[in-house]
């Protein structure tokens, strides 16, 4: 056991409902039918964590989602995805020295 606030954890994990390149971050909440997130809210116990949503949508067909997730990026996408990447770890630098309240007004 490791003895770590809720409030200290941040998951970062793909939203198939943001479009490519957006981030969103959220204080707690459901599953939003994402089962890695539903996996975590089972074994922490509790849906009071940190999360940063990284948007995977594009234009190519994304259903059934579980086929599009576990897919590569087409080369196109490749600027996209490393631009999100940057601001992705930026704004994870951001929430260490701050708290989820002040990245989400900063980031969102």
């Amino acid at each position: 056991d490791f003895d770590i606030s809720l409030k200290n954890i941040l998951v970062v994990y793909d939203d198939i409902d943001l479009p490519l390149g957006k981030i969103r971050f959220k204080e707690g909440g459901g599953d939003g039918g994402h089962n890695g997130v539903k996996s975590i809210i089972y074994y922490l116990g509790s849906n009071s964590f940190n999360r940063l949503k990284l948007g995977i949508a594009t234009n190519e067909n994304m259903r059934p989602s579980e086929e599009y997730v576990l897919k590569p990026f087409k080369k196109k996408y490749d600027d996209e995805v490393k631009l999100v990447i940057e601001e992705s770890c930026s704004a994870i630098a951001f929430f260490v020295k701050n708290n989820i309240k002040a990245t989400m007004n900063e980031f969102n």
